[in-house]
């Protein structure tokens, strides 16, 4: 059996983490089974630039989109490279919410959303950057 625990709150994953080592035990005493635990990884969590994601939902304001900001626990790219720089995350929606599955699909639409979203936060940023040129005629 698989578990992954995800959080970005380090003490709540300890506590289920323990919660789950009890149960196990529990298990192997009461049907006189050997339970081994194998930890294959123990991920922190990284912060990502509120700078950025306040940015991405500017840009979902400007385009009338309803932003809809989460945590997201998954072991993105994006947790390497927010070690060296600023970074941030922009998902676009999968019909029924299915995610890492086969039957994961996301609409054109929202994909090219997704797409207009991230222009206008990197030309927003661009023009926060010393030389940089930020044209109000992007956005309109």
């Amino acid at each position: 059996m698989d578990i992954d625990i995800r959080s970005t709150d380090v003490t709540s994953r300890k506590q289920v983490l323990r919660a789950i080592q009890q149960k196990g035990k529990e298990i192997e005493s009461s049907r006189r089974l050997h339970v081994q635990f194998d930890y294959l990884s123990e991920e922190e969590p990284v912060p990502l630039s509120k700078d950025i994601q306040s940015e991405l939902e500017a840009a979902c304001q400007r385009l009338e989109i309803s932003p809809l900001s989460l945590v997201s626990g998954a072991g993105h790219d994006v947790m390497n490279m927010a070690k060296k720089w600023p970074s941030g995350l922009l998902f676009v929606p999968s019909v029924n919410g299915l995610s890492h599955h086969p039957d994961e699909f996301t609409k054109g639409t929202d994909i090219m959303k997704g797409i207009d979203v991230l222009e206008q936060t990197i030309v927003c940023l661009a023009g926060k950057v010393e030389g940089g040129v930020h044209d109000e005629t992007v956005f309109s």
